[in-house]
């Protein structure tokens, strides 16, 4: 207890000896503004001082200390005064994960209220609508254990992501593990943002298609609400966060071009309800080309094309002859592969600086991949333990040594 009282109690005694000597020395040679600037400093000191000594007392370290001298009353006195009494930011992690949808996004920036037409004459109006359309959470369980068990590998007789990149750090993945895999490869072998908004775009229309719809009920409509939570926080770091992602500078832009070709959208078709909103989505190859065959300008339209992609995709998904809960699991894998490469390619710096702070979502879900990884090799340490046990003494035969060209291995014959 000494070792955590001792630097307060030193501060407070220079802050004494400081308040004493202003207060009892000679001001005459100062002006008033010098006087007031010092004591005003002096006063702000002290404050400060007091704020960190109740900040101190608040803290679990204290809590720790007085359960561990049994003063166990006094320390629950400590902890329910935290919790109820006192608002203290202590870099605990919120529990809460941010959420952005573009579609949501664009019906909000479309409707003419009050408060938009002020915000824009006042040129604050992409602020205003991302601070209205972004939304804080807390985490359900749901989500929690639907990606540990992806990270585990629950699904894995699903389907399976394998990465196919040629250089270390680049975003190219191919399905694999389920029929018509081949139709989904190239949603993942294209650059990572397009693909994040591809996915984004065709996992709200798929949810809300009246067939799937009608089908999200019991356990699949938790399994829905993970995987649109997961789709709308990779919306929320691309808006919100874009310097957390392993994206070049130039793609931070293709999230307000994509909102505005869908906004046009809105304003030409003029449909008001949710269900009218995706069904632009789905209709959206019945009434434009692929962008890539038409050229006229010289130039692919990157936005329009990736409208007509996810409109692709999300035809795909529907037609795929799986059941709803595979599909589902399918788009779950693709979004928890996305927050791996994120979380993996992000620097050092901006994990410990997130640590710091209480950890964003994707700074926990780096700490998830290393005790997946480390969960997976002590199980088959114990597996291929069991395994070896079980050759040992299956046939009778004891094993033997071998060094001419079997490098040294136990064998049962070289």
């Amino acid at each position: 207890m000494e070792w955590l009282l001792h630097p307060c109690h030193f501060t407070c005694v220079l802050l004494r000896l400081a308040l004493r000597v202003f207060t009892k020395g000679n001001r005459d040679g100062y002006s008033t503004p010098d006087i007031v600037t010092t004591f005003a400093l002096l006063g702000g000191a002290c404050a400060l001082e007091v704020a960190s000594v109740l900040k101190m007392i608040w803290s679990t370290w204290t809590y720790a200390i007085l359960r561990n001298y049994d003063w166990d009353r006094l320390a629950i006195v400590i902890l329910f005064a935290r919790y109820h009494l006192v608002a203290i930011k202590d870099g605990r992690w919120s529990d809460s994960i941010g959420q952005i949808n573009l579609i949501s996004f664009c019906v909000h920036r479309g409707k003419k209220d009050l408060k938009g037409r002020i915000a824009r004459l006042i040129g604050l109006r992409d602020w205003w609508d991302k601070a209205r359309c972004t939304k804080h959470p807390k985490l359900s369980p749901e989500v929690k254990e639907f990606v540990w068990g992806l990270l585990k590998g629950d699904k894995r007789h699903m389907v399976q992501i394998e990465d196919v990149t040629i250089q270390s750090g680049y975003w190219a993945r191919r399905f694999t593990g389920f029929a018509e895999s081949q139709q989904l490869n190239w949603s993942l072998s294209i650059e990572f943002h397009k693909s994040m908004l591809i996915w984004h775009i065709a996992t709200s229309t798929f949810l809300n298609h009246p067939d799937v719809k009608s089908e999200l009920v019991g356990k699949y409509k938790g399994m829905a609400g993970a995987v649109e939570t997961l789709s709308d926080y990779m919306m929320y770091l691309l808006v919100e966060h874009p310097d957390m992602l392993p994206i070049k500078p130039a793609a931070h832009s293709l999230f307000g071009e994509t909102s505005g070709s869908y906004m046009q959208l809105l304003s030409i078709w003029n449909k008001s309800n949710a269900d009218g909103n995706y069904q632009m989505i789905l209709n959206y190859k019945k009434v434009f080309s692929d962008p890539r065959k038409d050229r006229s300008m010289g130039v692919v339209n990157q936005d329009d094309l990736v409208l007509w992609q996810a409109c692709s995709l999300v035809h795909t998904m529907l037609n795929m002859k799986l059941e709803l809960i595979h599909k589902m699991v399918i788009i779950g894998t693709v979004w928890v592969e996305m927050l791996c490469y994120a979380a993996t390619n992000a620097t050092g710096g901006f994990h410990a600086r997130q640590l710091s702070n209480g950890g964003e979502f994707l700074t926990h879900i780096l700490l998830l991949i290393k005790h997946a990884d480390a969960v997976s090799k002590s199980v088959g340490g114990i597996v291929e333990a069991t395994v070896g046990d079980d050759e040992l003494t299956a046939g009778g035969n004891s094993p033997s040594v071998h060094s001419d060209g079997c490098n040294d291995e136990i064998t049962e014959a070289c």
